[in-house]
């Protein structure tokens, strides 16, 4: 199943950001999107990805985990790869 996976980080962060960054790397088949927007396709729930990611975050920190429905579209304005990426696992652009 495909994720979109939105953070926000609250001051300060020491190093919680890297720490992140390093646990998304469990996820094989990701894609950065945006400076805090991954998309990820992954056997696991949205459930079982937030509490993972919670380990990584403060209580103050936001954390976002949405499903992204396979055949709906999708539109934006973003690099070639992030392009490539919705393409293999969404389909086309609307």
């Amino acid at each position: 199943m495909n994720f979109c996976i939105s953070y926000e980080l609250h001051q300060p962060h020491e190093g919680r950001e890297a720490n992140l960054l390093k646990a998304l790397e469990v996820f094989e088949d990701r894609c950065h999107a945006l400076p805090t927007l991954w998309f990820v396709c992954t056997p696991w729930t949205a459930e079982q990805i937030d509490a993972y990611l919670r380990r990584f975050l403060n209580s103050e920190d936001s954390l976002l985990v949405e499903p992204m429905p396979v055949g709906k579209g999708w539109s934006g304005w973003v690099g070639q790869d992030v392009k490539d990426w919705l393409l293999r696992h969404l389909g086309p652009s609307s």
